[in-house]
């Protein structure tokens, strides 16, 4: 999904948007020239370029907006090894060894961010302020959250849990997923209904 998304951004940013832009640049009266002269008299009546522009424009930022919660700011990684049967690997010691790497390594990036965003407070007065405090928050959470949603994920915690002798991790870790979704299930309310900017 994050990756339709980017080529879609990459394309609509790269190609469409410097095609309208300059659409708009050759049309606007303010511009000098013949060519923009007749241009501008010819097509700024209905403005309906500079709408398409400003249109899309806003249509980027939702893009980014949606990529930022697929991903977040936190990036976790995911080993290079692939199963196509979970109850093989949990019979495979290099396979559950690697997934126990990744397992720590999502723990330990989890444990960081979780004290972090415990930490933070709004910063600056007033609603805006408050309105971006909670949509940076979910952005995040709501990124990692997604990232250890996918089937590869759950298959790596899956095999993890059923082959390692580490109990220790996988209890932590298990901690740090219910407080992240705790988190991120308190967040949620602040990005539907909860925080709509006034008109």
């Amino acid at each position: 999904m994050a990756c339709l998304l980017w080529c879609h951004l990459q394309v609509l940013s790269e190609v469409f948007l410097p095609l309208l832009s300059k659409q708009v640049g050759v049309m606007d009266p303010a511009s000098t020239g013949a060519l923009g002269t007749a241009a501008g008299s010819a097509g700024t009546g209905s403005g309906r370029p500079r709408e398409l522009l400003g249109n899309m424009q806003k249509y980027l930022a939702h893009i980014k907006q949606a990529l930022q919660q697929l991903t977040g700011d936190v990036k976790l990684p995911m080993p290079a090894v692939t199963i196509s049967c979970v109850a093989a690997a949990c019979r495979d010691p290099d396979v559950i060894h690697t997934f126990e790497e990744a397992v720590a390594e999502w723990s330990s990036t989890l444990s960081d961010v979780l004290q972090k965003e415990t930490e933070k407070r709004v910063q600056g007065k007033g609603p805006l302020a408050e309105m971006d405090f909670w949509h940076a928050r979910s952005a995040l959470l709501s990124g990692l959250w997604e990232q250890l949603s996918v089937q590869a994920a759950a298959d790596i915690i899956e095999v993890a849990e059923a082959g390692s002798d580490d109990r220790n991790l996988m209890a932590a870790f298990k901690g740090q997923m219910a407080e992240l979704g705790k988190l991120v299930h308190e967040v949620s309310g602040y990005g539907t209904s909860g925080w709509r900017p006034v008109k």
